[in-house]
């Protein structure tokens, strides 16, 4: 079995390697294989998320934050939304 690396554990690391997937799933008290079946995807796939090896795409991301029921939003994730445009009044031109 191949040896596993430790997850990043200082904020500069954390901040370089993107969000921490470990810290996450530690604060629900989940199993790797618990969260990697609460988010639909492989144990291999969760344990490159939490080596920063892989981060999930959008329709991943979206399962992830409903796995973890508002403990992680896309935003958390990389995934930022745009402000909606500000809604100017029409002038009518006579």
């Amino acid at each position: 079995m191949p040896r596993l690396e430790k997850p990043p554990t200082t904020p500069e690391q954390k901040a370089a390697k993107g969000y921490d997937f470990f810290a996450l799933r530690g604060a629900k008290g989940w199993s790797q294989q618990t969260a990697a079946v609460a988010c639909g995807v492989s144990l291999t796939t969760w344990r490159y998320w939490e080596m920063a090896k892989s981060s999930p795409s959008f329709p991943v991301a979206l399962r992830v934050c409903r796995a973890f029921e508002g403990d992680v939003t896309m935003a958390d994730l990389g995934y930022a939304f745009p402000e909606p445009a500000a809604k100017t009044k029409k002038t009518a031109k006579r």
